[in-house]
């Protein structure tokens, strides 16, 4: 296990969390990015040599992915439609249906991407990003360096194309959401992984591990300060790139540098092999998938109260109730 990775699951899920409670968009943005990203590099991880090696087939391989995701979106599915259910009706029974199924993001508009745990659009993503794995990593994996590279600039050149002509009121249902864009954030998480397995990179791995402590920390440091310098650059960036490819290049070497120096590494990653950053990462999916029906339950609940909303005390508190409900959902769920 990549102990560093790990807390960053969870601090990218606060990021998210943020969005939702505060508004704090360019957090979602990049915690939706990274999460893709990342999911592409450790699904290598989990099962690169298995099916490439023909020891599980697509069979076996989706089941334990599906029932990774689909209990604890058949929960948080529950609670949401409590939510809703003096408003029902045939359109409605529509909207439900398509996202139990998980096939909400396919289409363009929010009542339906974002319906039920709106968060679940996630879900019906990275179903499809799983549905084409295995037939992604046995083609990934065939490329020399040259062909890896050419493979990366045709997947760029199209997306980019894509994104520069689309209107920027298909930003959200199409880039943002939409499962063939997020693909792209998903596939290059597995290129990074092929690169990461590359010769040349471990030998570069180990000279990196060879560093000093401080100069491990001022990488580090650099890192951070890149991903920083993204977030104040958020604003002033166009719509259709803002939502995801912005977030690529932070994203990837926040992944890179915290694999790399993950055991052995400076003060960042120090930080990051704390216990309560490692326990909290370890529960970050189950955070992910209540943290918005937390609020939504905590916002009814104050104003049936006549309780102050101020963000001083709705934040913290409602990051507490969703960091206790998801330790308790991820003891049934995990």
């Amino acid at each position: 296990m990549l102990y560093s990775l790990q807390s960053l699951r969870g601090i990218f899920a606060i990021l998210i969390f943020l969005n939702h409670i505060a508004s704090f968009d360019a957090g979602g943005d990049a915690g939706v990015a990274f999460f893709f990203i990342l999911s592409g590099f450790v699904l290598c991880n989990g099962y690169e040599s298995r099916i490439c090696g023909h020891k599980i087939s697509f069979k076996s391989f989706i089941t334990k992915r599906f029932g990774k995701i689909y209990p604890l979106h058949l929960l948080c599915f529950a609670a949401a439609i409590i939510l809703q259910l003096r408003a029902v009706d045939t359109g409605l029974l529509r909207i439900w249906a398509l996202n139990l199924l998980l096939l909400q993001s396919w289409i363009p508009i929010s009542d339906i991407y974002f319906s039920a745990n709106d968060v679940s659009w996630f879900l019906s993503d990275i179903l499809f990003c799983y549905a084409i794995f295995p037939l992604a990593i046995r083609f990934i994996r065939k490329l020399k360096t040259r062909g890896l590279l050419m493979f990366t600039i045709v997947l760029l050149a199209i997306y980019f194309t894509v994104v520069s002509i689309l209107p920027a009121s298909y930003a959200n249902s199409i880039i943002y959401v939409n499962p063939l864009s997020r693909v792209v954030d998903f596939t290059l998480g597995i290129v990074l992984w092929q690169v990461w397995h590359g010769s040349r990179t471990t030998q570069a791995c180990t000279r990196a591990e060879a560093l000093s402590y401080g100069t491990k920390s001022a990488i580090e440091l650099c890192v951070v300060a890149l991903l920083v310098g993204t977030f104040l650059a958020y604003p002033y960036v166009c719509i259709n790139f803002a939502t995801a490819s912005l977030w690529w290049l932070p994203a990837i070497a926040v992944i890179t540098v915290f694999t790399i120096f993950d055991t052995k590494g400076g003060v960042v990653s120090a930080l990051l092999h704390k216990r309560p950053l490692l326990w909290f990462g370890s529960i970050s999916f189950s955070f992910y998938m209540i943290h918005h029906l937390v609020i939504r339950y905590g916002e009814i609940i104050m104003e049936h109260l006549g309780l102050p909303e101020h963000p001083s005390i709705v934040i913290p508190l409602f990051l507490v109730a969703s960091t206790v409900g998801a330790y308790i959902v991820s003891r049934f769920f995990n």
